[in-house]
This record gives structure tokens, sequence and C-alpha cells, in this order.
């Protein structure tokens, strides 16, 4: 390496800083200053980078300069020849670098992966934060800024976010030129929404975070609709009704001000024509009158099939915010850490543990078949 060489000076300067990290990051850390200074050497034409396969069939390749990765299987090495050098500089990847585009913005931030599949859109997203933090489990649980959004992804994928979801986080990752190695922490949504979209999320999530050993934080799908709205503007009282099949709906109340989004209500499922009645009562329980029960928005995917019965509490806000988003999710308050522990939620019982229940019941006398849907009098179901 010619003299003069000096891999992102400033952290070696903090005090013995690099010195109290641990063997493993320091070679790492070494590793990445090496390749960002010769990538920035092939850049100003004072060095020629080649790619030497060290397999039974050894050949090596011209690699341009400015790009140092493209996919780099196991078996090869990263050559770097420096003109006026005593010796040659060598890196063996261990770990199949997957198209880092800017090495140096790994010293620089780290990131937050977040999706959800509770409903019918499968939501992928990106927040950057400070790499210094990605330790700071504190720093790693508060929501993102918007300014700190790095990348959205949505896409329709009815009944098959299964197939959708990985390969969209691997596209989202792609395009924004991250590495695995990059993320942070994982955010997910925990719902409620349809038990079998929130159990594919939860389970992708918990496996990931434990695989890739970072922190696992939750947020609820409903918060990130509110959240969504927040960012493109929505305000006022605002109800967000989202789909719960079996003619229900996940009804929650938000007051959406300039500072940010306030919950109002729990978590609920009611059937969907009972909506209006469990609005009143929850303004009601919030010292309001329910004699003018509307709100300044409704939305949510519930409004797909039930507009009906909604246009009357207020006004239906744009398509476009109905369903949950990737910007929502980073924006949302965040809970748990611990991959094992975050549980989902379901507000009701699955359809199987319903027709146990019943058969239990009907085993024991027929009592008790109360199934967590909520039922007002003079119900139409």
């Amino acid at each position: 390496v010619p003299n003069g060489f000096r891999p992102l000076g400033s952290a070696f300067d903090e005090g013995g800083a690099f010195e109290r990290t641990t063997r493993h990051q320091r070679w790492k850390f070494l590793i990445m200053c090496a390749i960002t200074s010769i990538d920035a050497f092939a850049r100003e034409g004072r060095c020629k980078i080649r790619i030497v396969s060290t397999g039974p069939a050894r050949s090596e390749a011209a690699a341009p300069a400015g790009l140092l990765f493209t996919v780099l299987p196991r078996s090869r090495r990263i050559q770097a020849l420096v003109p006026r050098s005593r010796g040659v500089l060598r890196f063996r990847d261990r770990r199949r670098v997957r198209r880092i585009r800017r090495v140096s913005a790994m010293a620089e931030h780290a990131y937050i992966l977040a999706f959800d599949t509770a409903n019918e859109v499968v939501a992928v997203a990106l927040g950057r934060i400070d790499a210094a933090s990605r330790d700071d489990v504190a720093t790693l649980r508060r929501p993102c800024a918007l300014s700190d959004i790095a990348a959205v992804r949505e896409v329709e994928a009815h009944r098959a976010s299964n197939t959708v979801l990985l390969s969209l986080v691997d596209d989202v990752l792609d395009e924004a030129g991250v590495s695995k190695d990059m993320i942070a922490a994982v955010v997910c949504g925990r719902g409620p929404g349809s038990f079998t979209g929130v159990r594919i999320c939860m389970a992708t999530a918990k496996g990931a975070a434990s695989a890739l050993e970072v922190p696992l934080f939750g947020v609820s799908t409903l918060d990130a609709v509110a959240w969504n709205a927040w960012a493109q503007g929505l305000r006022g009282r605002v109800l967000v009704a989202a789909d719960a099949m079996r003619k229900e709906v996940y009804p929650v109340l938000f007051d959406i001000a300039e500072a940010g989004v306030s919950r109002l209500t729990a978590d609920a499922v009611v059937k969907a024509v009972d909506a209006p009645a469990w609005a009143a009562g929850a303004l009601q329980a919030l010292g309001e009158s329910a004699d003018a029960c509307r709100f300044d928005a409704v939305l949510g995917d519930g409004l797909v099939k039930y507009a009906d019965i909604f246009e009357p509490l207020g006004a239906v806000a744009d398509e476009s915010l109905w369903a949950v988003s990737g910007r929502g999710l980073l924006l949302a308050e965040r809970l748990g850490a611990d991959p094992a522990t975050l549980l989902p939620v379901y507000t009701r019982l699955s359809d199987a543990e319903e027709n146990e229940r019943i058969r239990l019941a009907k085993e024991d006398g027929g009592k008790n078949l109360r199934t967590g849907v909520q039922l007002f009098e003079g119900s139409q179901d």
C-alpha cells in the first residue's frame, strides 16, 4: 500500500475507541477501510483491480473502477495491484457480498428493515440510522423521521404474500444498495389483520432477526395506516377500519395532529354493520357526545367491502391511504426487541379455535360461546 494510506482516519482518533472493539470487529473494519481506499485509488487511476478465482481452474477478470463488487462467490478473492508498492493486498470474501454499490456508506449508515403482510398488500421499507447507534436498542426503538426513510415499496398480493415478501425485500435492498450486514433491526406489523398474513409476517420477521442477530420490533398495522395518513397531510379525528373477514372489521379511533398521531381506542373486532354503534360507544367512553357521530376522515381496507356502512360516519379518505404502507411502519410507535417474545395481535379466535370451542361447549351443555366479537344491543347479525 502506498505511503499516505489512511483508512477513514477519524475512526482511529477517538481516544482509543478502536482498541476497545472486538478482534472480529477490528478485522471487519480494517477490511472495509482497505476496500474503500482501494476503490478510491482505482477511481483515480492509481491502481488496477483484478478478481482472481482460486478454484481448480484459476482465472482472472478485470474489475471496473468504482464497482468493486457485483456478486462475489466464496471461491474468489479481490486482488489489488498498487504501483510502487512492496506487495499485493488481498481480501477474501467470506459472506457472498451482494451488490455493494458504495462501500463507504457502510461506515456512515445502518438500516432498519420494516415489512407487513397483514392484509392484501405487502409493504416493505428501509429506514436509515447512524451506524454508530446500531447497537443502541433505545435508539432503534424510536420511530424514524420522514427524512430518514430510504426506500418504500407496496405490492398487492392477494393470498400470496408468502411468495412475494422475501423477493420484494431482496429487490428493495438491492435497489437501495444495502447489504444484509447493514441491517441493524427488523420491524414488522403485528396485526390485526388476516390471521395467515399476520403469521407469515411474524414468522418471517422472527427468522430474519434471529439469523441477522438484530432486535425485532413490532408495530400495530392500524397505527401504521394512521401514520401514513399523517405523512400525507391528513389531520383531525380519524376512524381506521381494517377488514377482519367474516363480515367483521377492526376499528380504531385516532387523533391526527401536526405533532403526530394519538391512538384513542384499543384494538377491537366488531361486525361491520355494528361499526356505527361501536363508534358511538367509543365517543361516549371518551366523554364526548355520540349524537353527532361523524369523523374528519374514515379510511382502511374495510371500506373496500363496507363503504356504504362507513360513508355516513365521515369523509372517506383517498383510496391510496386505505392500506398499510412501509412509510407508516417506520413512523409508528414500536415495542419489543426480543424476537423470541414478540407476539401478534389477533383480537379474536381463529376459525379452527372457534370450531373447537363450539364443539367443546356443546359437549358441556352449551355454555360460554363467546367468540371475542363484540355484539351490541339490537345487533343485526
